[in-house]
């Protein structure tokens, strides 16, 4: 039976003596130290050696992408300060924190510039640790290889639990909307049942998100939260089409009612979200010659009346980014203002959690407007 990751912690003490016991068998001609002195400022887990090769080891048992991309700059960095020192640096990282893609794509990204690079993840089968390397290139140590487990050796259990999933979701936003509830109160007001409403209030809890005041839940940490939810809800993995319109319309707004119209033209489920909904939430918005909204159900047909209607061309200055709902709560949800339908402020501070850096200040002064109650 496989233990997966996303539900079994590995301690760091225990994953190391782990590694290190595998290496020593594998390849008992390796010089291997634990946490060597290298400079006042950074300390690898450990560091193997022979006449030819020297290897600089993180190993990570932490189960947070964003943890895994400091230790990689941490790491790019110091080898930059010291660039012939190590031959190789190995990362080793477990196998559930490989669903962030984000993380996925820094990997890429970062060993094609430093392909010493090699990056190993690690998952639980039966007795045994497994090791499988998931980058590219030449390095010294197997592309496979395990450890058995003494039965002294402890996974503990983990919760599972997906902040992005639907339900889950609800929680997340009546958290973010108040400023202290009860368990019974979410679960009433979100209309989750109490035992999951449970289950995600330990996870944030742990994780020193959220806290308890008496019997009251508080939000400590609510831009951890939203941070934690856009490793795994890209807006880019929503994205089911992007255009670029000619300039026939004087002002984003025109093309905005051009494309209101043509949609309930055909009867079709929308709401504009990210800066098309965040401008009409809040004054303070740069200009951004961008449309983007979800449609429900954007299938072929859809695609052709729009593209018809907009006439998009290769290449231009002005932008449609249409988007799947993967909640049937987002269109539900939406308000009107003017007219256009828009989703909520809530779920639009969600949405530019998950568009990136660009969307980051704006997020930044729409929450502030709902946690200071002018919704």
């Amino acid at each position: 039976m496989k233990l997966s990751l996303s539900s079994s912690r590995i301690s760091f003490r225990n994953l190391r003596k782990a590694f290190v016991d595998t290496v020593r068998e594998a390849m008992p001609q390796m010089n291997i130290l634990i946490e060597p002195k290298t400079d006042s400022f950074y300390r690898p887990d450990v560091v193997l050696s022979d006449d030819r090769t020297k290897i600089i080891v993180e190993l990570k048992s932490s189960a947070y992408p964003q943890n895994i991309i400091h230790a990689i700059y941490q790491i790019v960095g110091y080898d930059r300060l010291v660039p012939g020192e190590f031959k190789f640096i190995l990362l080793v990282i477990p196998e559930n924190v490989l669903s962030s893609s984000r993380l996925r794509k820094l990997i890429d990204r970062v060993q094609e510039e430093l392909p010493k690079l090699q990056v190993m993840k690690y998952s639980v089968s039966e007795n045994k640790l497994i090791f499988n390397r998931i980058t590219s290139g030449l390095g010294p140590l197997p592309e496979t290889f395990s450890s058995d487990l003494p039965s002294t050796f402890m996974v503990s259990k983990r919760r599972r639990v997906s902040l992005s999933a639907p339900k889950a979701m609800r929680v997340v936003k009546y958290l973010l909307t108040h400023k202290e509830m009860t368990q019974m109160e979410i679960a009433s007001k979100a209309d989750v049942s109490i035992g999951h409403v449970n289950k995600i209030v330990a996870y944030l809890v742990e994780r020193e998100i959220a806290k308890y005041k008496g019997k009251k839940l508080v939000l400590s940490e609510p831009w951890k939260l939203l941070n934690e939810i856009s490793w795994f809800r890209s807006m880019d993995s929503l994205k089911v089409a992007e255009w670029f319109v000619p300039d026939y319309y004087p002002r984003i707004k025109d093309l905005e009612k051009k494309i209101k119209q043509i949609l309930e033209k055909m009867d079709a489920r929308y709401a504009f979200t990210l800066f098309s909904a965040a401008k009409r939430h809040t004054s303070y918005m740069k200009k951004y010659d961008v449309v983007q909204l979800y449609v429900d159900a954007f299938d072929e047909t859809c695609s052709v009346s729009m593209k018809a209607e907009l006439k998009p061309v290769e290449k231009g200055q002005v932008r449609v980014e249409i988007f799947e709902p993967d909640s049937t709560d987002i269109l539900r949800d939406n308000i009107t203002s003017n007219g256009f339908k828009i989703c909520s402020p809530v779920q639009t501070v969600i949405d530019l959690s998950c568009y990136g850096t660009i969307g980051r200040e704006l997020a930044i002064e729409l929450y502030s407007k709902i946690r200071a109650g002018r919704f």
